[in-house]
């Protein structure tokens, strides 16, 4: 072939020119609040403020756990022996917050180790230093005492059965907060007694047979 041949009747290839038509402007979307001042549109506010319905007046409080510690019980006894202060809680008198508020009382109350040992002649104010430097934060003083040499092991106990003597006992904190009288401790100890002297007997029972 001869260059610049072309076959009869057949017009010449040429690139397609591709044509786009041009897209109509697009309309800007109506803005609702673009003519209203900030302090009329609704649920706007200021920095520093709310927006909402506390916007309206009505302030957000955090939601907080209700374990129904303040609570009194209503109900019957648990056939099971009880400490004095799952039977207050049980007969209705005290809350699970005044039982552990009287807990930390009468701990608080009764004299510390330390101070027992020292009238017993057993341990110098300067020993008792040395311990409560040296033991850890959750290690018991009389076994950081008994550890490290001072106490031996039957002091240790001789010391914290005064201790539990001298403690306050744990129905005064209710006469101590006027939340009972010594006359109603009293009944409700009688009661407190009998409920366990009898499920002691019911357990004597089963084993026998």
């Amino acid at each position: 072939r001869e260059e610049g041949f072309r076959l009869p009747h057949r017009a010449p290839c040429r690139p397609t020119a591709w044509h786009h038509a041009p897209r109509p402007a697009a309309s800007p979307r109506p803005q609702p609040h673009a003519n209203t001042p900030p302090k009329e549109r609704p649920g706007f506010q200021r920095p520093g403020g709310a927006c909402g319905p506390q916007a309206n007046g009505a302030r957000y409080r955090k939601p907080q756990a209700d374990w129904g510690v303040e609570q009194l019980y209503s109900g019957p006894l648990p056939n099971r022996r009880l400490l004095l202060g799952h039977f207050l809680y049980y007969s209705g008198i005290a809350s699970w917050r005044m039982v552990v508020q009287a807990l930390v009382w009468q701990r608080t109350q009764r004299p510390r180790l330390g101070e027992l040992g020292q009238r017993f002649g057993l341990l110098q104010e300067e020993e008792i230093t040395v311990i409560l430097r040296s033991r850890t934060i959750l290690e018991p003083f009389g076994a950081s005492a008994v550890g490290m040499g001072y106490l031996t092991e039957a002091q240790l106990q001789m010391l914290i059965l005064h201790q539990k003597r001298l403690q306050k006992k744990f129905g005064a904190y209710f006469i101590e907060k006027n939340i009972l009288r010594p006359d109603q401790l009293a009944v409700l100890l009688q009661q407190y007694h009998a409920h366990n002297a009898r499920l002691a007997e019911e357990l004597k029972f089963r084993f026998r047979f």
